[in-house]
């Protein structure tokens, strides 16, 4: 797969896999990005697990929240209190979730 692209901010105990990919901006937190995942320009995840493939569009936060394999969040999303995206899910743009389970 690849080595891991960094480009923005992780911090705390973070695991960053295989090809993953974290913009210019972006910030990962006390928090799990899967092989192949992506955290898009000031995009933030905190306290929370992206499976591999998963997308994090520009500017949403995901805060103690699962993202599935090949889930996109959408830009200025924000995930929080549990959220689970199921994989393969797609959540529109500027939405606000708090405890969600979308399948």
């Amino acid at each position: 797969l690849g080595r891991p692209v960094v480009n923005g901010e992780v911090s705390g105990p973070s695991l960053v896999g295989d090809a993953a990919y974290v913009a210019d901006g972006a910030r990962v937190e006390h928090s799990v990005v899967g092989a192949g995942a992506r955290v898009e320009r000031d995009a933030v995840v905190r306290d929370s697990v992206l499976l591999p493939g998963a997308l994090v569009r520009g500017g949403a936060i995901v805060e103690h929240s699962i993202v599935g394999e090949r889930a996109v969040v959408g830009e200025d999303t924000r995930l929080s209190d549990l959220s689970v995206v199921g994989g393969g899910t797609t959540v529109d743009a500027g939405q606000q979730l708090v405890g969600a389970r979308l399948r």
